[in-house]
């Protein structure tokens, strides 16, 4: 005989009620009766489950920023489906992204020289700053910069880089930095 009731509304339970975003947590649930599907509802996304009855992960998996959640579980029998659960709120605490790992191209270059310069960190990154000397330059989340040093007005001598990841709660230490020598070339 199939079962032709929805069943009951789920429970969940949250591993901690508050994470830090680089950390992995476990959301877990259930219900009573016939389960065909289980939806997670998230901020009101919609996550699919299958049968499930837990999703463990970073919260960046799923696209959680810095600040509360509200989490609920829906359970359905093919067609019929139950209340959604009381909402949990899980808390994420945006962590600051590694202090980034940041690469020349080359050790020397004449002004007019086309060379690059590339970072990475992990975590989430929403801005990259890229110091030059005592001048900063905003990167957005920009990975890399390829050009002359004269398109930077940056000309003779020796030039130190270095650069910082931030999200929109921290920002990383600025990375190890990097020496640059420049030659002016002069034109006669």
């Amino acid at each position: 005989t199939v079962n032709s009731a929805a069943p009951t509304s789920p429970y969940v339970n949250l591993a901690s009620a508050s994470v830090l975003s680089n950390q992995t947590t476990t959301v877990s649930w259930g219900a009573t009766g016939t389960v065909t599907k289980y939806y997670l509802n998230v901020d009101g996304n919609i996550l699919d489950q299958g049968t499930n009855t837990s999703w463990t992960g970073k919260t960046d998996d799923i696209g959680l920023t810095n600040g509360p959640h509200s989490i609920s579980v829906q359970a359905c029998n093919g067609a019929l489906c139950s209340a959604y659960s009381p909402v949990k709120t899980l808390t994420v605490t945006l962590v600051a992204p590694t202090s980034p790992l940041l690469t020349l191209s080359k050790a020397a270059v004449n002004s007019n020289e086309v060379m690059t310069v590339s970072w990475s960190a992990t975590g989430k990154v929403t801005n990259y700053f890229v110091k030059i000397d005592s001048d900063i330059y905003d990167m957005g989340t920009t990975t890399g910069w390829t050009g002359k040093m004269e398109d930077l007005n940056i000309f003779s001598g020796v030039h130190n880089f270095s650069v910082q990841a931030c999200n929109q709660t921290a920002c990383s230490a600025y990375s190890a930095t990097k020496a640059l020598t420049v030659t002016e070339v002069v034109s006669l």
